[in-house]
Order: structure tokens, then sequence, then C-alpha cells
């Protein structure tokens, strides 16, 4: 097993032991953001050329009381280790199992035009119904299919879209 995703697990676990979910995965999605818009910052605390002891010091002195223990435990393991790089990837291995455990999907909607509200309502629901998950909608425009919608749900391709269909009756017209 990966190391991100070994320790992705364990924090899973426990936030799981400690009915802390929901707190815990807002708080991966806050430090995440950060790291992501400071990228510096996580290369000079996993850096060999600052001490453990001054990385982690630095570490606690950013979160101060700001997080929950177990974050705050989750992040100086990953310091100490030399792992804090790989938080991003822990995240996403944690989102995998929060999704999962939640049962949140997200459905990557393709149209050939901008869908109404309405309209992502109703396909939301449609495909909530045909998933048992509930669902958040990304959506994009493509002209190329035509009409009708595709969607991909947790790799999982739904093509209704026009284009599909013309490929289908072209190849029964074919046979």
């Amino acid at each position: 097993m990966e190391k991100h995703k070994g320790y992705a697990s364990a924090l899973f676990s426990l936030s799981i032991e400690k009915s802390n979910l929901d707190n815990i995965a807002n708080e991966i999605k806050i430090i995440d953001d950060i790291f992501s818009s400071n990228p510096d910052y996580a290369v000079l605390i996993s850096s060999p050329g600052v001490s453990k002891k001054e990385r982690v010091e630095l570490l606690k002195a950013a979160i101060k009381d700001n997080f929950s223990d177990e974050i705050t435990s989750f992040l100086v393991l990953l310091c100490e280790k030399g792992e804090i790089c790989e938080f991003s990837q822990c995240a996403e291995e944690f989102y995998k199992l929060y999704r999962e455990a939640k049962k949140l999907s997200v459905a990557y909607i393709t149209s050939a035009i901008e869908l109404t509200e309405n309209e992502k309502e109703r396909i939301k629901k449609r495909l909530e119904a045909k998933t048992g998950k509930e669902l958040t909608l990304e959506c994009k425009v493509d002209k190329s299919i035509l009409g009708g919608i595709i969607a991909q749900i947790d790799g999982k391709i739904y093509d209704g879209s026009l284009k599909h269909k013309l490929s289908d009756i072209k190849k029964v017209i074919e046979q």
C-alpha cells in the first residue's frame, strides 16, 4: 500500500472512532487549500536543511489552536516522517473514503448546451435514484455531442448524447 493511502486510512479510521468525520474532512480541505496556495511552505517544513524539531515547531506555530488534535497530530506525524509534501495525496485518499462512507459522488455532466437550474435538478434527482448516492454536479458544455447529456459517475459513463445514439444507429445500418 502506498504511504499516503495508509496515512489517509489511519486518519479516516481515527475520525470515525472519534465521531469527528465531518469536522476532520472540513479541516483537511482548509489545510489542503493552504498548502495549495503556499507550496513553498510545505517545501520548507519538509526540507532536510531544517532540523526535524524546527520543522515541527514551524508547523505547530502555523496551525496553533486552529485545528483538532487529530489533524494537528496527523500533520506533526507527516512532518516528522518527512512526508508533509504527501499531504495533498493523503487528502485525496481521505476524501475517497469520506465520499464512500457518506455515499457522496460527483457527477460530471457534459451537455451540448448550457443547462438550466431546473434541468440540472431533474438530472441530479434521476442520477441519484439510479446510483443511490448523493451527487454534486459539475457541468460543462461540448457542442460536439449534438444533444442530450453524458454523465460520468465513479468511473461509469452514462451516454445519452445524440452523437452516441446516431453512432448506434449507424452501426445497426452497417450490419
